[in-house]
């Protein structure tokens, strides 16, 4: 009902109650916004119930709202806004993730703050004393370590499942790509192998978009997609260019 506002805990007591206020499971699609990982508990719930659940981009909620003339930001205006751009866009239901891609997927996540910390302490480096330095070198050092622990785990992870061994040997092969990029790739697009190649290049981001105007004809542009995967390809290309 989008008159009524049902307010609830993220934790279990508060999820057995929504799923009390939910319709039937068949005539039902979930739609929640993506909120920096807040929403996995309850997408992961229900998804278990046999709820179809699709996470949806936050941004791309926003535009929706200020295309529809909805500038003001409320609890009840956000609910709202999320179940009309589910109405209008339809998003396709993620599925439940098994353990074996979780693990993998928390993997991945971790590895990629390790770089993100030794790129930062690095970059630290630069305007700091001696003393500092030293520090930040001991630092620099544990990260490092951290580093070559995850994703050993990692390559452990995709040497248990035949399928995914056999995909990262064959993305190798590909100059410019080595295994934590085919492992990147594998883990944020696993939609690869199963679509057509325009529409994996689509979800990765790659794809180019006209920008036409009556006789006018605009540059192609890539845009969009689903970041880690593009920012995975992006160096890869670097490499084999070198």
């Amino acid at each position: 009902n989008r008159n009524s506002l049902l307010q609830i805990l993220n934790d279990e007591s508060g999820l057995q109650e929504l799923v009390k206020a939910l319709p039937s499971k068949k005539s039902s699609l979930i739609i929640l916004e993506a909120t920096g990982g807040y929403e996995k508990r309850a997408a992961d719930y229900l998804r278990r119930k046999k709820y179809r659940v699709a996470i949806v981009n936050a941004k791309r909620v926003r535009d929706f709202a200020k295309a529809s003339g909805k500038l003001a930001k409320t609890d009840r205006i956000d609910a709202q806004t999320i179940m009309l751009f589910g109405k209008a866009f339809n998003p396709a239901a993620q599925p439940l993730v098994s353990d074996e891609e979780e693990k993998r997927q928390q993997n991945i996540g971790r590895r990629d703050q390790l770089v993100r910390m030794i790129a930062t302490e690095k970059q630290h480096l630069e305007h700091s004393s001696d003393i500092i330095k030293k520090a930040i070198n001991k630092h620099i050092l544990y990260l490092e370590k951290e580093l070559v622990i995850i994703e050993k785990q990692l390559k452990e992870l995709f040497s248990q499942d035949p399928e995914l061994k056999d995909k990262i040997e064959r993305l190798d092969e590909i100059k410019g790509v080595g295994e934590v990029t085919a492992m990147n790739i594998l883990i944020h697009l696993p939609e690869l192998g199963k679509l057509s190649h325009k529409e994996v290049s689509a979800l990765a981001g790659v794809a180019p978009f006209n920008k036409d105007s009556g006789q006018s004809k605009g540059k192609r542009e890539i845009w969009g997609g689903r970041a880690p995967v593009r920012a995975a390809l992006y160096m890869a290309v670097l490499a084999a260019r070198k």
